[in-house]
């Protein structure tokens, strides 16, 4: 299945997708985590009920891991032509771990303003990230131009407070224009921005049409005049499976594997079930660092409630790139071919 990041598939580093599935744990200390001393990580080690376990085990049968340099951010020019060393499970941080191997700030950035600009001519000033979790896009948003300014909405305070400490100092000035807001993404807010953001799937919490095109009403309403919104979706049949995608990430912190585990899935509602898990070197495996319990959202379904909050000129914007090791080709498309899996953005005007 093709995936963001190889495969976005998750963070989605989210209020509601990550926060109401995972509520404790942000880092794993040397051998100690949440108070609890470690003698072994030999043994199941249990991280709170929702937030799994980490198993040490070398896992048997499984295909060896594919190669990807998805989110590898080189620290030295001597040091890209070795390999980082592997990333130990007490150094851990699953926010970290998220924005290395899921995210790519960067190119949402660069897409957003591509999409703004074909329809307005000019360059978008004022971002709304919706589930923003640890506001890795709005910190990239505001880093972008001198001019931006960003707000950034999440329900958990935890992760706020995680972005605070890790994502907002290295902006240095930039941080004045990045508005972080402990809110529901259900209310609308002032200033009115240029473009509002949902990604990595995110809102597909909202597991009603019902209650997606109620959430879709707030958010247009918090859209400036000429103001776009811009969510992502995913799919194809392997979207379907109960199965795990393994993938090693190369990150500034050391190699580690991103596995990504589809658990469920009911065609009749079309609620599934997922995970992100973690592997470091030895075997030692953090489950379920992060979980989703949401609707699988086609794009028509997306146009349809875009349409029934008012939105206009829907568009979607297809990856017509079939390699998952190489750059995304977003494009506007009416008609695609299903394949394995597939990624697309949905983007429209307020």
């Amino acid at each position: 299945m093709k995936t963001r990041g190889s495969m976005s598939a998750g963070d989605v580093t989210s209020e509601s997708a990550h926060r109401l599935a995972n509520a404790a744990g942000e880092r794993l200390p040397a051998l100690e985590l949440r108070g609890l001393a470690l003698a072994s990580l030999d043994a199941p080690l249990y991280v709170g009920p929702l937030h799994g376990r980490i198993v040490s085990a070398r896992p048997r049968g499984r295909q060896p891991l594919t190669n990807s340099t998805d989110g590898f951010i080189p620290i030295a020019r001597a040091m890209r032509r070795a390999a980082p060393p592997p990333l130990r499970p007490e150094d851990a941080d699953r926010h970290l771990l998220y924005q290395w191997s899921v995210q790519t700030p960067k190119d949402e950035v660069a897409f957003m303003e591509r999409a703004y600009r074909r329809r307005r001519g000019r360059k978008p000033l004022l971002l709304r990230e919706d589930f923003c979790g640890t506001a890795y896009t709005a910190c990239h948003w505001v880093e972008s131009h001198p001019r931006r300014r960003a707000l950034a909405l999440d329900l958990d305070p935890a992760t706020l407070e995680w972005a605070r400490e890790h994502n907002v100092p290295p902006l240095g000035q930039a941080a004045d224009r990045l508005d972080l807001r402990r809110s529901d993404v259900r209310r609308v807010t002032r200033p009115l921005a240029d473009v509002a953001c949902a990604l990595n799937f995110s809102y597909y919490l909202f597991d009603t049409l019902a209650a997606l095109t109620a959430y879709l009403r707030k958010v247009r309403r918090s859209l400036a005049p000429g103001g776009i919104i811009v969510l992502d979706t995913y799919g194809g049949w392997e979207s379907q499976q109960v199965k795990e995608e393994p993938r090693k990430v190369k990150s500034p912190g050391g190699t580690f594997s991103y596995i990504w585990e589809q658990a469920e899935f009911n065609p009749i509602d079309n609620r599934t079930l997922c995970h992100i898990h973690f592997q470091f070197a030895g075997g030692t495996i953090w489950r379920r660092a992060f979980s989703y319990h949401w609707r699988l959202y086609s794009p028509a379904e997306v146009r349809d409630a875009l349409l029934a909050a008012g939105f206009r000129h829907v568009e979607v914007y297809w990856d017509h790139e079939p390699d998952t090791e190489k750059k995304e080709d977003y494009r506007v498309t009416r008609r695609a071919e299903n394949t394995p899996g597939w990624l697309c953005y949905v983007v429209a005007d307020a």
